[in-house]
């Protein structure tokens, strides 16, 4: 709430405003002067998977940015995250759910180790 505002229309401050963020170029809101980390990505837009990268460490997949935020570990949570941040003026389509892949078999030479 101090960093951004996530509504619709709302406001810059710390950080650009949030609102209609999903399916925006990267680094691209008017009137905010982005770390040179964002401006790198300033060919791409803010889809699912580059929310989800950029979520999970901000300062690896941008390099240089000087937002202080860590990123979210958990996949849940990051979900949760982009899932809110797209109903926030974006609405973009939800991509499709995929199973996730079963764990793989134990390596044989760590199986005969036991």
């Amino acid at each position: 709430a101090v960093c951004h505002d996530i509504n619709n229309g709302g406001q810059n401050k710390v950080g650009p405003a949030l609102g209609g963020v999903m399916g925006r170029t990267i680094a691209s809101h008017g009137g905010f002067n982005y770390s040179s980390g964002l401006k790198t990505h300033a060919d791409k837009k803010w889809d699912f998977d580059t929310m989800n990268k950029f979520q999970w460490k901000p300062a690896k997949f941008a390099p240089g940015t000087i937002m202080s935020y860590g990123g979210t570990a958990k996949d849940q949570d990051r979900a949760n995250l982009i899932i809110y941040m797209n109903a926030q003026g974006s609405n973009l389509p939800l991509p499709p759910v995929t199973a996730a892949p079963e764990a793989a078999p134990a390596a044989p030479e760590a199986a005969a180790a036991h």
